[in-house]
């Protein structure tokens, strides 16, 4: 065992006293849900599916690099109390990869990308060290996957809850479809580009997930679709 390893085992059996286990915690039905995310993206897509039946604590906020981030022994205790941990998956924590698998052998632990086909990422820039490219929010179409995956979860943690959650990622994935409807009409309206808009072949459908997921909503009436955001919003790197 690699003297890493013993460090995030010694981390998680630091995080227990004091700090009773999700399966301890009584009825979940009797409760809101407690997931604990990575990135801010997550954190906010959870809490529109969620509504108020979860209880949302996010570890990195705006601007924060998901590559670098290191979980601390406080970080370790609040995912050591969740139901549910929800993080990027493909390699996006990097660093936080064997922490997470520790802890999947314990409490429900999903990486949320992982309902992706591999045909619809894309590949990684040259220097990169992930396999494919993590950064999914870029194409709300694969989003929407991600949205469903998130939605599934909660219905299996808290099946009493499911048709909440299923009204909650309807209304979501409106939202997304109007921002990549829009978001396809000005790619077709730059000059030269023929009209093609394949995730494969640019990243110019950027950040409509964002888009959605920090927008005000009315459950009656979905909003008009926006631009993406300005770069005043940072975004994970």
């Amino acid at each position: 065992m690699t003297p890493r390893r013993l460090l995030l085992l010694a981390l998680v059996a630091l995080a227990l006293p004091g700090c009773s286990s999700s399966a301890e915690s009584g009825d979940i039905a009797d409760r809101k849900v407690r997931v604990t995310t990575t990135t801010n993206f997550i954190t906010d897509t959870v809490r529109q599916i969620g509504g108020d039946r979860v209880a949302v604590t996010g570890l990195m906020g705006p601007g924060v690099d998901p590559h670098l981030y290191k979980a601390s022994a406080g970080d370790v205790r609040t995912l050591r109390d969740a139901d549910v941990i929800a993080y990027g998956g493909l390699e996006l924590e990097g660093k936080m990869a064997d922490l997470l698998d520790e802890l999947a052998e314990r409490q429900t632990t999903v990486a949320v990308t992982k309902d992706i086909p591999r045909g619809r990422l894309l590949e990684p820039p040259g220097d990169a060290a992930e396999q494919v490219d993590p950064h999914v929010w870029f194409d709300a179409t694969n989003w929407m996957i991600v949205a469903r995956t998130i939605a599934a979860t909660l219905k299996e943690k808290d099946p009493g809850s499911a048709a909440l959650y299923d009204r909650n990622l309807a209304a979501y994935e409106r939202e997304l479809q109007q921002t990549d409807r829009y978001v396809q009409r000005r790619i077709a309206s730059i000059p030269g580009s023929g009209g093609s808009s394949s995730p494969r072949t640019t990243r110019s459908r950027t950040s409509a997930a964002a888009t959605a997921s920090r927008s005000p909503r009315s459950r009656a009436s979905p909003p008009p679709p926006r631009p993406p955001p300005g770069t005043s919003s940072a975004s994970p790197g």
